[in-house]
């Protein structure tokens, strides 16, 4: 339904998800009515018709609600208080005594009214404001309506339901009188009071009323016995936006079922003359009277619309009923300045990382470097390619995991290349040494993929927005480089192998072997790393119990804008920069303009932009216009022309779901990895290993995130979803890393049998040590590139990942693996046969203990 709705925006992809059992995410590119969105998908839909009653039995009603209001609080002597409905004769002396009739049509009033009127309009304008002070005072119920001439209309034999009219500030108060239970008593079981869905276009302000008012219908509607309409909105079959034959006015035209036509032309033909009213979600939207029985199934929809408030109506009337009511939890507008500096910033990350990557690997492989460039090319049009099938929205979250999977895509060829790099240091022949260099590098390759998507399947399970749509790319982009890498880096290189050794060559003589001097030593030192990290630990730990952290708007809820400043025409408009005076003043005038709740404002990298936050009316879902016209207010025009390029809007609900999923998604990935790694090496000793340099890294970020926290800076440290997404991708990147060091230890335990456990874990830090550093720096250099020219909306997720790498290099190397050899050699799980000594053959006791009665039956025994 709620699809069916937007279709007809004509916007470009629009994205719907459904997050969960009770909640939708939309996305609607290009759509510039915010409101109108809004509305729109609010409304439930439900379409009612009801016959209605006329004003002489409505009126009635309203006089007996106002006589008992009058009652209990005491304003009338109730041992003299007539308590019956008056007649139309006692109800016309009610109101000659009425001042508000003064601005009513008096053509056919009795001489008592228009002396009233006349005595009325003869008083000073303080005289009459006292008067009618004095009767709001004297009538609860009347007070606060504006009334039609009764006695006119029931003489005239009116039909109309119309019968009072209030001011939109009024109308809360009335709602709550009408619903108090002694009230509902005194209406009659088949009688409602309804309102208008917009104001009315028939009322005329009095002459001289300085303040234009805002006046709804009251509408007394005609109900069955058990309160259901005469006829229900399943009756209709079609809608769609038309114009009136005689007035061209913009109308909505419904057509009616088979069954609809039938009770249709029953209702109507039992009401000629008479008015039925149309209700959407309660509002009355016409209340035409009745000229003829209408039999041709075919009804027309006229409430003073506008062309698109009648095609928006046909929309949600054509889409169907929402079975429930629907509320905005939280939104978010980018204006298309800053959409289009998104996109912008967005492009030239990937364009010069693109660049950065294709030149490094050239430079470090040669002619296999040109070769991984072509697999990364395909890499990154087949990641544009399935995004476009898919349909997927592209966000800026989306483009900056495209550049940190090329970036993460080139892990894959450098495992491959330094497997073959080996090989051929043994003197193979090209062919075999490719043939060698797959297969050995495969069980890497695998591993480290397989761990970073399930991260991104937890990202995918538990993110919403554009954190989903970060992971979704990023799901796609691990896919598609392994088949970049395995299938046409493979097809490749065999082809320039079937040609002879000289066909290809892996690098220059300077990169040749360029790490091969490099001995890391790490089980001598592993002490002296575990001081480090124990420090580098134990401070973040001090810093997030006393710091803590700032929280961003859907951690906590609340509303986010990101005000433009400007000076001069529309034309010849120029930047207006704050000082920091200016800024601390403007926090200070918002201050009491939120009602002594104080904002957040941050100076963004453009000086005339600014990022204001808060939290004031944020449990009133209803109150984004207020609190956008407040803030407005607030900043006046004393610093040039304010725009708002975009705004957030996150509820309380949403923001404590936010958490949640944040939580357990990092949870939910430490569990899954600890459980694939255990599957995958047989031994807890490396999940644990594995999971604790995950913490390690973990809990660094986030300590770097709250020293920072304590200083005024425009970089984003917030806790948000953004930075749970980098969580979530460091930790993939980082136990991508470990998973390589624990393979190659795996694959040296089977062929180095006769070296210590201490030998094994060395010599295979040392042989991974030049793809970690590689894989390393080329992720690193991508990510730097899209901190550089992402913009401010990710530079926080991109400072995240920046500090990532770095702990998650040095952790998998100086963390994991030796906590995962201290547990083993403490556990004593894997027992090498030590160099020049022999395992020790232990004899178990024979199945018959007692002594065998023949030599040859012993040894069968």
């Amino acid at each position: 339904i709620v699809r069916t709705r937007i279709d007809q925006f004509g916007v470009v992809s629009p994205n719907l998800q459904q997050l969960d059992n009770n909640r939708i995410l939309l996305e609607l590119p290009g759509v510039k009515d915010e409101q109108r969105v809004k509305d729109l998908i609010q409304r439930v839909a439900k379409m009612e018709f009801f016959t209605t009653h006329t004003i002489d039995r409505s009126y009635p009603v309203l006089y007996e609600i106002n006589e008992y209001l009058k009652r209990e609080q005491g304003l009338v002597d109730t041992t003299e208080a007539d308590t019956e409905t008056p007649s139309g004769e006692e109800e016309a002396d009610s109101d000659e005594e009425d001042p508000e009739l003064a601005s009513a049509d008096t053509t056919e009033t009795d001489s008592a009214t228009q002396d009233s009127i006349k005595a009325f309009a003869d008083m000073t304008e303080e005289e009459q404001k006292a008067e009618l002070e004095k009767f709001k005072k004297e009538n609860p119920l009347f007070g606060l309506m504006q009334r039609p001439d009764y006695n006119a209309m029931q003489r005239n034999g009116s039909t109309e339901p119309l019968v009072a009219w209030a001011d939109e500030t009024d109308v809360p108060a009335i709602n709550r009188i009408l619903r108090d239970p002694n009230v509902q008593d005194l209406i009659p079981p088949d009688m409602r009071f309804v309102w208008s869905y917009k104001p009315s276009d028939a009322f005329a302000n009095p002459e001289g009323d300085a303040v234009k008012r805002v006046l709804y219908d009251l509408i007394a509607i005609r109900t069955n016995d058990d309160g259901t309409p005469a006829m229900g909105g399943n009756a209709v079959a079609s809608a769609r936006q038309d114009f009136n034959g005689r007035t061209g006015a913009p109308v909505v035209t419904m057509s009616m079922t088979s069954e609809g036509t039938k009770d249709w032309g029953q209702i109507t033909e039992a009401n000629i003359g008479k008015f039925v009213a149309v209700l959407l979600d309660n509002k009355v939207y016409s209340y035409p009277r009745v000229n003829d029985a209408i039999r041709s199934g075919s009804t027309e929809i006229s409430g003073g619309f506008s062309i698109e408030e009648a095609k928006d109506l046909a929309n949600v009337l054509e889409a169907g009923q929402l079975p429930v009511t629907t509320v905005i939890e939280g939104s978010q507008t980018v204006g298309p300045y800053l959409g289009e500096q998104n996109i912008k910033n967005g492009l030239s990350s990937l364009y010069y990382a693109g660049i950065v990557i294709l030149i490094f690997m050239a430079i470090y492989y040669a002619k296999a470097g040109l070769v991984a460039n072509v697999a990364l090319i395909a890499n990154a049009i087949f990641i544009l390619g399935l995004s476009a099938a898919m349909t997927i929205v592209f966000t800026l979250p989306g483009l900056a995991a495209l550049v940190l999977t090329i970036g993460m895509a080139v892990d894959a060829n450098v495992l491959i290349f330094e497997r073959i790099r080996e090989e051929l240091a043994r003197d193979k022949t090209l062919k075999a040494s490719i043939k060698s260099g797959f297969a050995n590098a495969f069980s890497s390759v695998m591993d480290a993929n397989i761990t970073t998507l399930l991260t991104g399947v937890v990202l995918v399970t538990f993110g919403v927005g554009p954190i989903r749509g970060f992971a979704v790319t990023l799901i796609i982009g691990i896919i598609t480089s392994l088949i970049s890498a395995l299938i046409i880096t493979r097809l490749i290189l065999d082809y320039y192998g079937n040609k002879g050794s000289h066909a290809m060559n892996f690098g220059f003589d300077f990169t040749m072997g360029l790490f091969d001097k490099i001995k890391i030593n790490m089980v001598e030192r592993r002490k002296i790393f575990y001081g480090i990290s124990g420090a580098l630990v134990i401070a973040s730990l001090i810093l997030i119990g006393t710091v803590g952290f700032k929280t961003g708007v859907d951690f906590q809820g609340g509303r986010q804008y990101t005000v433009e400043f400007v000076q001069g025409s529309d034309d010849n408009a120029s930047a207006r920069d704050l000082t920091g005076t200016e800024v601390n003043d403007l926090r200070l005038a918002l201050t009491e303009s939120f009602e002594k709740n104080a904002p957040q404002i941050k100076t963004l990298e453009a000086d005339n932009q600014l990022l204001i936050t808060t939290s004031y009316k944020v449990e009133d879902r209803e109150a984004d216009s207020l609190v956008k016209a407040i803030m407005l207010g607030g900043i006046g025009d004393t610093y040039g022309n304010v725009n708002i390029l975009s705004s957030t809007d996150v509820g309380p609900t949403v923001a404590n779901d936010i958490k949640n999923a944040a939580y357990r998604s990092v949870i939910f990935s430490l569990i899954i990895i600890f459980l694939y790694i255990l599957l995958r090496f047989r031994k807890w000793q490396y999940s644990l290993g594995a999971v604790a340099a995950v913490f390690h890294d973990v809990l660094i970020v986030l300590g770097v995130f709250s020293f920072l926290s304590m200083f005024d800076i425009s970089l984003n440290v917030e806790i948000d979803q953004a930075l749970i997404a980098a969580l979530l991708t460091i930790i993939g990147y980082s136990i991508n890393d470990t998973v390589v060091v624990f393979d190659r230890i795996r694959e040296n335990l089977g062929e180095m049998k006769s070296s210590v456990l201490e030998k094994i874990y060395n010599t295979s830090i040392d042989q991974t040590i030049s793809r970690t550093l590689i894989t390393s720096v080329t992720t690193f250099l991508t990510v730097l590139i899209l901190y550089i020219f992402g913009g401010d909306v990710i530079r926080g997720f991109t400072f995240a990942i920046l500090i990532g790498i770095i702990v998650g290099t040095y952790s998998s190397i100086f963390v994991a693996s030796p906590i995962s050899l201290d547990m083993i050699n403490r556990s004593g799980g894997i027992q090498p046969v030590v160099e020049g000594e022999k395992k020790e053959r232990v004899k178990r006791p024979p199945a018959n203990i007692n002594k065998p009665k023949s030599k040859k039956k012993s040894r069968r025994s």
